[in-house]
């Protein structure tokens, strides 16, 4: 509902960050000249995002090293509900997962609500 996305006043447009499913739909029929940057959308061309995957098991590798042998993610996903979440913590968290596997260390997901 925005004048100027629906008024096509910009040559093209720069998404950062999720945005809702029907919006991103709506943006790249406004704009074909999308570039989406570090969003939960994924095209061949005008992608951007850091490798989430190696920060995580950067995160794990250092922890690791300064002794620790429990790793607990705090996480509001709840993916039996299908609450969609942001790629890079799916990223991360696959990144510390595989550390941990191959390191023995324990790996505990704590469910929390971010909003309280």
């Amino acid at each position: 509902g925005s004048r100027i996305l629906e008024g096509r006043l910009l040559d093209g447009i720069i998404v950062v960050n999720r945005i809702p499913q029907r919006v991103a739909e709506r943006v790249e029929e406004l704009y074909p000249n999308c570039v989406w940057v570090d969003a939960n959308v994924w095209r061949d061309e005008r992608c951007l995002r850091r490798n989430e995957h190696d920060a995580g098991r950067t995160v794990a590798v250092e922890l690791a090293k300064l002794g620790y042998r429990r790793f607990v993610i705090l996480s509001c996903a709840d993916y039996e509900a299908g609450t969609p979440v942001h790629f890079s913590f799916d990223a991360r968290r696959r990144g510390i997962s595989e550390v941990a596997q191959q390191r023995g260390i324990e790996l505990c997901e704590v469910k929390t609500d971010m909003a309280n």
